[in-house]
């Protein structure tokens, strides 16, 4: 299914306006906006036994290191840029670990967003900023990093190989690679049976809790064409269902925790504002994750997404 060389600006153009993604009119329509459903997704992060307990992430993260690294003067490279004074390189800067933190991103104007939000908040001495396209360029090799982490980028790549490949490479002896993802399947042609349990679970809500932003009515789960996804954007889930086989083959895995969403994503999209109206709505959607978790646990579905730490693989010809 997949088509010519994908354009840069288009691309870059998409992820600038990306708020759009996420709120549209005051209105959530990606599920992870939703409060619920993020405080799932951290259960599953750290991998806890309880869906509604999860400790602090990066506390979890840190764990990985080794026992004698010395939590002073790192540098992490961050794939991808996230938007807000609470995103990733915000919390890292504020730890103190770090005497650099450098940020890739295909979008030269979502990386002076964040640059003017560092100023802000008087963090932005600790960045360097790349406008990078990862199918093309490679990643900053001009240091060895101890820590390299990605938050829902990486599926937007085509060139997987090369990148774990530098990944790899660049990582330090005792650093650590993490990333959270979607590996679900490729251009989003979600499966039959995830569809149909996801219209399932639509068909079981009451009609107040399906009305979109727009006002209509939601009548089937989000379940886009191949055409639908690649016009929109070209990037999206271009090889999201090789990731997982290529980082196994890549790097030493220390973690991999699959965090859901495979129901979710089709059910709350365009309607996620709904799941926070009140108590009732908020019940409703608990035990729908309770539904989406014992169905993976049960292997009648897979996890479209992963929280995945590893370290640098000593097998030379990975």
């Amino acid at each position: 299914m997949q088509k010519s060389k994908i354009s840069k600006e288009r691309v870059a153009k998409k992820w600038a306006e990306s708020e759009q993604v996420y709120i549209q009119n005051d209105f959530k329509v990606y599920w992870e906006c939703s409060e619920i459903a993020s405080q799932y997704q951290l259960s599953r992060i750290t991998g806890q036994k309880s869906l509604h307990e999860y400790i602090d992430w990066l506390e979890y993260l840190t764990s990985f290191f080794p026992k004698n690294k010395k939590f002073e003067n790192m540098i992490a490279l961050i794939i991808g840029c996230n938007l807000g004074e609470d995103s990733i390189s915000v919390i890292l800067a504020r730890t103190n670990f770090f005497k650099k933190i450098i940020i890739v991103d295909i979008s030269d104007n979502l990386l002076k967003q964040q640059r003017e939000i560092l100023k802000k908040i008087k963090l932005n001495h600790f960045f360097e900023f790349q406008c990078l396209d990862l199918d093309v360029d490679s990643l900053p090799h001009n240091h060895e990093y101890d820590l390299i982490c990605s938050l829902g980028t990486i599926h937007h790549i085509q060139r997987l190989e090369g990148l774990f490949d530098e990944i790899n490479m660049y990582l330090r002896d005792d650093g650590i690679f993490a990333m959270r993802e979607y590996i679900g399947p490729s251009y989003l042609q979600f499966t039959d049976k995830q569809i149909q349990i996801a219209n399932l679970l639509l068909e079981s809500l009451p009609d107040y809790m399906k009305v979109k932003s727009s006002g209509e009515m939601k009548t089937k789960p989000f379940s886009p064409t191949f055409d639908e996804v690649y016009n929109d954007d070209p990037s999206e889930a271009i090889r999201s269902d090789d990731i997982m086989d290529i980082v196994r083959n890549k790097l030493c895995i220390l973690a991999e925790n699959m965090t859901g969403g495979t129901l979710l994503n089709p059910l709350m999209n365009e309607i996620t504002e709904n799941f926070e109206k009140g108590n009732e709505e908020k019940e409703i959607l608990r035990h729908i994750i309770m539904v989406e978790h014992s169905l993976i646990q049960l292997g009648v579905i897979s996890s479209d997404y992963v929280f995945l730490v590893a370290n640098k693989s000593l097998n030379l010809n990975a």
